[in-house]
């Protein structure tokens, strides 16, 4: 025979005291109670194996100490896929410190405006929103209806909504110009889905760089459709089999780099002596690459954690009635360099008589750059990468 569970009554009955009592002590106030009277309750609760309605004891406090995650695709694989795992772990680090449940909304599509009754009835208190799609409504959607919420690894213009994300455009801008410091001109950009919120400014500074350097943009040499490595593998076998392919590829995510390795491997094509390759994001697997592979690294255990920072701060104040501006913190990138770029190798000596014709490749402008250090990667002695950082920005606005 299943027991019925304890309710707040039974407690108050076994301790001798009312049930509002038994509600002071569950949530600290707002009277006070008798520490002995508050050890009998409590000894009461944990022999009738009470446990509190989570969501009843939030409508009374206003708060249901849990955030929820809403991911950009339907069934995002949180165990296999290094970006939302990293992300996660920062979320759910400065959540447990905070002493707040996490709530993950997958299984159907909570990233558009169909979603906002869902997330209208009180389940969570905020939202963290990981890379939500460009073409999707729902942060004009939470915003219209107030719901307290902050973008990860995107931006808006609105100066209502809060952020944390990295100066992707300055990290693209740096990987080409890194490049071209090497002396590449013919390089790729293999980049994701044009929806993506990290995809435009990407390909921006990808531009950018190639402009400031007077490079001519080859529209042949610029592909993008999604993150995956099953497109790094096809997006460069595309670019190995037009008539004048690059010299370096710029992997806009390091899974894409994993298939343009695949790719060069199939057609006999030697990383960095004749293709260099750089991705993005340093996740944990690259470094054991052969050869290791040179990229950006993107903080994002440490995104994940300042954005639930944010977030909780947020719900601190509207709390209080106090008033608090909308947050913008862009965090700095690192570009390390390992052992898959190098100076253009024989996949480029048809194009000798050109380069020479051009004269020299423009430097890299130093100044602009940090050095941060000489390091061997842990276990690869062998294997010296280099970091090339930028500094931290954080902008506030007023509500």
């Amino acid at each position: 025979m299943t027991m019925k569970p304890a309710t707040i009554r039974d407690v108050a009955k076994a301790s001798g005291v009312s049930s509002a009592t038994v509600s002071y002590v569950l949530n600290g106030g707002p009277r006070r109670v008798d520490p002995v009277t508050s050890a009998r309750v409590l000894a009461a609760m944990e022999k009738l194996q009470y446990h509190p309605n989570t969501m009843a004891r939030g409508l009374n406090r206003k708060r249901l100490d849990c955030i929820g995650v809403v991911f950009p695709t339907r069934n995002p694989s949180l165990v296999f896929d290094s970006y939302f795992s990293a992300i996660l772990d920062g979320i759910i680090h400065v959540a447990t410190e905070r002493q707040q449940n996490v709530t993950l909304y997958t299984g159907l599509e909570w990233h558009n405006r169909s979603s906002l009754p869902a997330f209208r009835d009180r389940r969570v208190d905020g939202l963290l929103l990981i890379a939500t799609l460009t073409d999707s409504d729902i942060v004009n959607a939470l915003t219209e209806a107030a719901i307290p919420f902050v973008l990860i690894n995107n931006q808006t213009s609105d100066d209502r909504v809060c952020s944390v994300d990295i100066d992707n455009e300055d990290a693209s801008y740096r990987v080409v110009e890194y490049l071209i410091s090497l002396g590449h001109r013919r390089i790729a950009l293999v980049g994701g889905e044009p929806n993506s919120p990290s995809t435009l400014p990407r390909r921006e500074g990808y531009l950018r760089a190639l402009a400031h350097h007077n490079l001519d943009v080859d529209a042949q040499l610029l592909i993008e459709r999604n993150y995956t490595k099953e497109w790094g593998y096809e997006g460069t076998t595309q670019l190995l089999n037009i008539p004048e392919p690059p010299t370096a590829i710029f992997a806009g995510g390091d899974g894409i780099a994993v298939g343009a390795y695949q790719a060069c491997s199939e057609a006999g094509i030697s990383i960095p002596s004749e293709m260099s390759i750089v991705g993005f994001d340093n996740a944990p697997f690259v470094e054991h690459l052969s050869p290791s592979l040179t990229t950006v690294d993107h903080p994002l255990i440490q995104i994940g954690a300042a954005a639930t920072t944010v977030l909780l701060n947020r719900l601190d104040a509207e709390a209080s009635n106090e008033t608090r501006p909308a947050e913008r913190v862009v965090l700095p990138t690192e570009l390390i360099v390992r052992e898959s770029t190098a100076v253009p190798g024989k996949i480029s000596a048809l194009f000798a008589e050109r380069t020479a014709a051009e004269g020299p490749h423009p430097k890299l402008a130093r100044a602009s750059i940090e050095h941060i250090g000489l390091h061997a990667p842990k276990g690869h002695a062998s294997r010296p990468e280099i970091r090339l950082s930028t500094p931290e920005r954080k902008a506030v606005s007023s509500d």
